[in-house]
């Protein structure tokens, strides 16, 4: 059904690129946000890589699309030159499996 508990960012994604003008204009507020934090982000830390996963993420590819745009455009130069925004690979097991390899190792939370 509709209801709004079972609506994800992969539906907003979809009226995003088919037009719909509230899932533009979310898309338009939330992607320079997120921009900007990655961005703030990759200046402050300096890293060579940047792993980006999740739900959202990885059910929205507009989203993405626009979100690294402005990361593009508001990244310091030379911080950005180095860096490499890249897709998870583990999904939503990633956490599971982190976990599991702390239990491993020894470590208690």
């Amino acid at each position: 059904g509709g209801e709004v508990e079972r609506v994800h960012a992969g539906h907003l994604d979809e009226a995003a690129r088919a037009g719909d003008p509230y899932a533009v204009a979310l898309w338009n507020e939330i992607a320079p946000l997120l921009g900007m934090v990655l961005a703030n982000a990759v200046t402050l830390v300096n890293p060579s890589r940047v792993v980006l996963g999740g739900g959202v993420w990885e059910g929205a590819p507009e989203l993405r699309r626009i979100t690294v745009e402005h990361f593009n455009a508001l990244v310091n130069a030379p911080s950005g030159e180095g860096v490499v925004l890249v897709d998870t690979v583990l999904g939503d097991t990633a956490g599971v499996l982190g976990a599991a390899a702390l239990i491993h190792e020894g470590v208690r939370t």
